[in-house]
């Protein structure tokens, strides 16, 4: 009987930080209004309706952050919030803390462009792509920005670096204002710093896989593949700071987590 609650207490832990920290990637865009008047529990509502959040009556809770509820929710206390009222690019499917991020950084300008980099490009594909959609956009300015030095490659170093740039920049869609329309630099920088995240939210479910199964000290390879690097030592190495390139560090998580 004593094992089946603490087995059932911690599937509940579980499924409650699944629901503040989806495990699955985001979903699809969607354009999100804050109407002007709303309040935070408006905004939650209508989040909920939208399927921006999968869970809102704990969503609003995770606002609040009553100390009853702490010791069950990981939530910032004291805190409160209040969203502009406008128009917004949100996703569905985003954890609590992305939610809140994203209406933290406020409602889009009212002159907004967007460019689509779709999946799948070369890097030459790319510049002809966004060559082809922003007008303002300079080929020279565009190729010195790929291998500009305020890319900061903190994953290692590269001794091409007009080929380094390749499978690090996050295809999406990305918004522009008047100020950036013509930053073919400050566009580059967006798409790289996209993608860091985007690999720092995989490592971090890679991360809660194997503290799920650690106590079974399961090394995890894909058959075939003695050389694959064991997930235990690739988050020691996550953790002490010790980073490999994102292609390696997404290559092993792959080997090692089929």
């Amino acid at each position: 009987m004593a094992l089946a609650l603490v087995v059932g207490y911690r599937l509940f832990l579980g499924w409650v930080d699944d629901q503040m920290t989806p495990d699955a990637p985001a979903g699809d865009e969607l354009e999100f209004t804050i109407v002007e008047g709303w309040s935070t529990n408006d905004v939650v509502a209508s989040l909920g309706d939208a399927g921006v959040v999968d869970n809102p009556a704990m969503f609003r809770q995770w606002l609040r952050c009553p100390s009853a509820i702490r010791w069950l929710i990981d939530c910032p206390a004291d805190v409160e919030y209040s969203f502009q009222a406008g128009e917004y690019v949100l996703q569905e499917h985003l954890g609590f803390e992305a939610v809140v991020a994203l209406l933290d950084e406020g409602p889009l300008p009212e002159e907004v462009i967007r460019v689509t980099v779709p999946e799948g490009l070369t890097l030459e594909q790319m510049v002809d792509r966004l060559l082809s959609e922003m007008p303002l956009f300079d080929e020279n300015e565009l190729r010195a920005a790929l291998v500009s030095d305020r890319l900061r490659w903190e994953y290692g170093t590269f001794e091409h670096r007009d080929r380094a740039v390749e499978g690090l920049l996050f295809p999406d869609t990305y918004q522009l204002d008047e100020a950036t329309v013509g930053d073919e630099l400050a566009l580059i920088l967006r798409m790289h710093q996209q993608f860091l995240r985007v690999v720092e939210q995989l490592l971090a479910g890679v991360e809660r896989l194997w503290i799920a199964i650690a106590s079974k000290q399961t090394r995890l390879r894909q058959p075939g593949q003695a050389g694959a690097i064991p997930l235990n030592r690739l988050i020691q190495r996550r953790r002490s700071g010790q980073r490999a390139h994102p292609n390696q560090q997404l290559r092993a998580c792959l080997l090692n987590g089929a």
